[in-house]
């Protein structure tokens, strides 16, 4: 959990390194309060110009999102089995 939790926000950081703009993300429906709660509140107070919309969707549904460029991020379970992700 504390590398997902690593990953998400070096993820985070990376995509707003313009400090502003949106960033589209997605997770599981068991994931979320974990990461809205967590990493959030430290993200928007480095980064107040960033909006971060949020989608809270099963796998196969974000999958179907990142791969349709609906989605900048997702937090999800393995196995992935869209291709081109």
């Amino acid at each position: 959990m504390l590398k997902i939790y690593d990953d998400m926000t070096r993820s985070l950081l990376y995509l707003s390194s313009n400090c502003r703009g949106m960033i589209r993300s997605g997770f599981g429906l068991a994931r979320s309060s974990e990461f809205l709660s967590d990493v959030f509140p430290a993200f928007y107070r480095h980064y107040p110009e960033v909006t971060v919309k949020f989608a809270e969707e099963h796998t196969d549904i974000l999958e179907q999102m990142l791969a349709e460029d609906r989605l900048d991020i997702a937090i999800i379970r393995t196995p992935i089995y869209h291709q081109e992700l």
